[in-house]
């Protein structure tokens, strides 16, 4: 992850190359950079950056209307400069920002992609690090018995309420005319016996159910599915997964 001593070296850079300029567009070449979805990214074209700040080991660019673009490069991300009329390298590029004199790109080395991008509104969402309006902001109140799960809940209780709400998604779905496909990842393994009846019971009635297990007495013996296993194997390239249906 880049220090401070970096974050600094890039704010004054790109003090000199953007502060007054007009940001044109931010294209995203890989979606998952973003990390909000309001405002919407396409409402900053046009706007142009007023100000630089630093928050943390955040760059924060500011624009005009009190919108915040806010880049953290983690470990191996990196911007990159092309004055007007040079050639763009996309080589790693997550994302493409148009300026009038030139364009910032934003790469990434390797292939966790850790690095991230929030397009934040005003100077408290900016402080905070997250969107204050939107539905991600709602939250569900979950009770066992007369307490609230949250805090209270042991790590079975907590994992089977989960799972519940996964469940009733689900049934939602079937509900309105749809027949989606069941997901169950791993999930045998931290539930009791009565509970995986349960489970299996209800997903008797699927028609396509999807189960993913570390160890094959997880899944219910009585299932009529066909199993498929994923080893693991060391060669001179490297380790490898094999697949025996």
């Amino acid at each position: 992850m880049p220090e401070l001593p970096d974050i600094t070296l890039y704010l004054e850079a790109l003090g000199d190359r953007i502060v007054g300029q007009q940001l044109k567009g931010v294209t995203l070449i890989h979606p998952f950079l973003l990390r909000t979805a309001t405002p919407p990214l396409a409402t900053v074209a046009g706007r142009r950056v007023e100000r630089l700040r630093r928050v943390g080991k955040r760059i924060a660019i500011g624009l005009a209307g009190q919108l915040w673009l806010v880049l953290h490069l983690m470990i191996a991300g990196r911007l990159h400069w092309y004055a007007s009329g040079q050639k763009v390298s996309g080589r790693s590029a997550l994302a493409r920002f148009e300026f009038d004199s030139g364009t910032l790109t934003l790469t990434e080395a390797g292939s966790k992609r850790r690095a991230s991008l929030y397009l934040l509104a005003g100077d408290a969402e900016l402080e905070r690090g997250v969107c204050l309006v939107g539905p991600h902001r709602d939250d569900l109140e979950l009770l066992l018995g007369d307490h609230v799960a949250k805090g209270f809940a042991s790590h079975g209780e907590s994992w089977s309420m989960a799972l519940a709400l996964r469940l009733a998604a689900y049934e939602l779905l079937r509900a309105d005319g749809g027949d989606p496909v069941l997901l169950l990842d791993d999930v045998f393994a931290e539930l009791d016996t009565a509970r995986r009846q349960a489970l299996a019971n209800v997903a008797a009635d699927a028609e396509q159910v999807l189960v993913t297990a570390a160890v094959h007495d997880d899944v219910p013996s009585d299932w009529d599915a066909r199993r498929i296993e994923i080893t693991m194997r060391d060669e001179d390239a490297g380790r490898v997964s094999m697949v025996s249906p």
